[in-house]
C-alpha cells in the first residue's frame, strides 16, 4: 500500500476507533447504586426523591402536581438549553446551560436505575425512535476525523513531522476541548443515553410537531432581528437582559478570541504555507495530507465554533455600545429622525405581533403536541412513567397539557413529579 493509499486509510477509517467513542467526549461520574424505589405510586416516588441528599443540591423537587395516589405519572425536567440562533457555549451562559444539561444526565441516569423509568420523551426532535444523540455521534464523528488526520500528516511528513507538529497539537488540542465542553451543552439526555447503553436502553422520542417546530423557530429568529434592529435605533428602549447579554460578549470575547479564534486561524495559515513549500520540494502525499487535514478542520470550525456569526454577534454588540456611549458622552438622547422614528414604530409593532404569534406556537400548541405523544406512549407501550424533557418556559403549562391529554384518553388518575434542574 503506498502512502497516498495509507493516508486516505487514516482519514476514513470505520467509526468505531477510539477517538469516534461518544464516552470519550463525556466528563467522568460514577455510576448510581442507589437501591430501586419500588413503589406504586406517584406519591411514594415523589417521597423518595423529597428525601435523597441530592434535591437542592443537583435537583430541585417541586409540589406533586395531580393526583398523589396516581398509578401513572410523568417525570417532568424543565431545561434551559442553547438557543441555535445565537453560538454562545463558549460564553459565562453558555457555561450555565452546560451546568444545567450535566444535572439533567444525572436526572435522568437516576429516574432509570432507581424509578425504573424507561420511556423518554425530549423537545426538539420530531423521530419516533432516537436510538442514540445525533449531535453527540456528530462531535464524535469530528473528534474521530480530527485525530486520523492528524497522524496522517505526521506519517506522510516522517521524520519531518516537527514542521506541523506544533501547528497540529494547537488545532487538535483547542477543538479537542471545545468538543468536550460543547458535548453536555449540547444534549444532557443524550449523555445518559450513551451513559445507560449496555445496562438500560431508553425508549426515546421525539415530542415535537415538525410543522410547528419549523415555524417557532423561523418566528424565533425573525424575532430576533426584529430585537436587533430597535436595539440599534434606540438601545435605552431594549430589556435589560439585552443589555447583560451584549456586556457579556463585549467582557469575555477578547480571552476567547485569544485563546480560541486567533490559535487556530494562525496554525491553519501557517500549515497553508507549508503545504506550498510541500508542493515545491514535490512532496506530493504530505502536501496532500495537509490538504485532507486542513479542510477537515475548518470544516469542523465552521460547525463547532460557527466562527463566522461569532464575527457578526461582536459586531453588533461593539456597534451597540458605541451608539449607547456616543449618547452618553454628549449627555443627551440620541435623537431619531423623523423616519428612524416611523421606522421604530414599525418595528415596535411587528415584535408584538411576532411575539404573540411565537407564544402561541412554541407554548400553547407545543405543550399540547408534547403531551398528547408522551400519553399515547405510555398507552401503547403499557408505561407506568415517562420522563419529559422541555424548556423551562413549559414549567407551568406541559404539567396542565399532560393532565387533560390524560383525561381525554381515560388513562385514570395521573400525577406529574416536576424537577428543576437548577435552584431560581
Amino acid at each position: 500500500m503506498d502512502i497516498a493509499s495509507l493516508i486516505t486509510l487514516l482519514i476514513f477509517a470505520g467509526s468505531e476507533l477510539p477517538h469516534d467513542d461518544i464516552a470519550q467526549l463525556l466528563p467522568e461520574v460514577s455510576p448510581i447504586t442507589d437501591h430501586p424505589v419500588t413503589s406504586i405510586s406517584a406519591a411514594q416516588h415523589h417521597k423518595a426523591l423529597a428525601a435523597h441528599p441530592d434535591n437542592g443540591k443537583s435537583y430541585w423537587l417541586q409540589p406533586l402536581r395531580g393526583e398523589p395516589l396516581a398509578p401513572r405519572w410523568v417525570f417532568f425536567i424543565p431545561q434551559y438549553h442553547r438557543d441555535d440562533t445565537v453560538p454562545v457555549a463558549w460564553t459565562t451562559l453558555g457555561r450555565e446551560i452546560r451546568e444545567v444539561q450535566e444535572r439533567i444526565d444525572g436526572l435522568i441516569q437516576r429516574l432509570a436505575v432507581v424509578h425504573g423509568t424507561l420511556c423518554l420523551g425530549s423537545e426538539g426532535n420530531i423521530r419516533d425512535v432516537i436510538p442514540y444523540s445525533s449531535e453527540l455521534r456528530q462531535l464524535a464523528d469530528w473528534r474521530g476525523e480530527l485525530m486520523r488526520g492528524k497522524r496522517a500528516v505526521l506519517l506522510a511528513l516522517a521524520g519531518d513531522s516537527r514542521r506541523a507538529q506544533s501547528d497540529l497539537d494547537t488545532i487538535t488540542r483547542v477543538l479537542d476541548t471545545t468538543m468536550r465542553e460543547t458535548a453536555i451543552y449540547y444534549d444532557g439526555v443524550g449523555a445518559a443515553q450513551n451513559r445507560l447503553k449496555g445496562r438500560i436502553e431508553l425508549d426515546r422520542f421525539g415530542i415535537e410537531d415538525p410543522d410547528s417546530n419549523q415555524e417557532a423557530l423561523a418566528l424565533l429568529r425573525q424575532l430576533r432581528e426584529i430585537e436587533r434592529e430597535l436595539a440599534t435605533l434606540d438601545p435605552g428602549s431594549q430589556p435589560d437582559e439585552v443589555g447583560v447579554l451584549g456586556q457579556m460578549w463585549l467582557d469575555e470575547y477578547p480571552t476567547y478570541e485569544a485563546q480560541t479564534l486567533i490559535p487556530l486561524q494562525q496554525s491553519l495559515e501557517r500549515l497553508d504555507t507549508l503545504r506550498l513549500q510541500l508542493r515545491s520540494e514535490e512532496s506530493a502525499d504530505a502536501a496532500d495530507a495537509v490538504v485532507q487535514f486542513s479542510t477537515r478542520a475548518r470544516r469542523i470550525i465552521d460547525g463547532l465554533i460557527r466562527p463566522d456569526e461569532v464575527a457578526t454577534n461582536i459586531a453588533y454588540y461593539r456597534e451597540l455600545d458605541r451608539i449607547v456611549h456616543v449618547g452618553d458622552s454628549e449627555n443627551q438622547a440620541r435623537q431619531l429622525t423623523k423616519a428612524q422614528q416611523r421606522r421604530r414604530k414599525h418595528l415596535t409593532k411587528m415584535e408584538q405581533q411576532v411575539s404573540s404569534k411565537f407564544a402561541r406556537v412554541s407554548q400553547t400548541h407545543r405543550e399540547r403536541v408534547a403531551a398528547n405523544k408522551v400519553i399515547e406512549r405510555m398507552i401503547a407501550k403499557n408505561y407506568q412513567s415517562c420522563i419529559v424533557v422541555m424548556g423551562a418556559g413549559h414549567q407551568e403549562g406541559l404539567p396542565k397539557a399532560l393532565a387533560a391529554a390524560a383525561k381525554a384518553k381515560k388513562i385514570g388518575p395521573f400525577a406529574t413529579i416536576v424537577l428543576t434542574p437548577f435552584g431560581f
